[in-house]
């Protein structure tokens, strides 16, 4: 086998390849638009496990990583310790989201009088708050107001992520690049030795 042959073989499998698994974050606000902190939310992956997430003091939850296309919330609690009514899209039980490979999904849900459902579809003229920024997962430190949060782009975690994900790849590419060329020079160093002595 050819020298490149097996450097190409050994580029495809160290550089690592792009993040796929996504994340789901909770926005729990009253019919007020108050956050509620304290929710207790029940979500399972694609591959059945289970994340168990709390919501913040301005009522966010983020919930990463979530491993396949959809996620479902089971089941939710209140801040009182009470079951929550809550609405159901999934055959198998719980409200289903649809999530995208490496994106952070939103969901805006409203709670009122023991009954949590999703946010309606706004009107075009009243266009929907942007969720608070927030950078732990399962919400355990206060987020950003959500006046100021900056719905335009990813949250600063993820941000910070993906730069370093990427300084990363570049930096595992830069190494094998280089062990091509030494092992590429060293090749030829040898060919040549080779017909000098023959």
């Amino acid at each position: 086998m050819p020298l490149w042959t097996l450097l190409l073989l050994v580029l495809t499998t160290l550089v690592p390849q792009q993040a796929t698994e996504g994340g789901l974050r909770v926005w729990v606000r009253d019919l007020d638009d108050r956050g509620v902190a304290d929710v207790r939310l029940q979500i399972v992956d694609a591959a059945e496990q289970r994340h168990d997430a709390r919501t913040d003091a301005q009522g966010v939850a983020l919930i990463t990583p979530l491993p396949g296309g959809f996620a479902r919330i089971l089941g939710a609690t209140a801040p009182d310790g009470q079951p929550l009514l809550m609405d159901e899209n999934d055959p198998a039980g719980g409200l289903r989201i649809p999530l995208q490979p490496g994106v952070i999904q939103d969901l805006d849900l409203r709670l009122s009088d023991g009954l949590l459902f999703v946010e309606p579809v706004a009107e075009p003229e009243t266009p929907p708050s942007p969720l608070p920024a927030i950078t732990t997962p399962s919400a355990t430190t206060a987020a950003t107001d959500p006046r100021d949060a900056d719905p335009s782009g990813p949250a600063p975690a993820d941000r910070a992520a993906r730069s370093s994900y990427a300084w990363v790849r570049s930096l595992v590419l830069l190494v094998v690049i280089l062990i091509a060329v030494v092992a590429l020079l060293w090749q030829a160093v040898g060919i040549l030795r080779a017909r000098r002595a023959a």
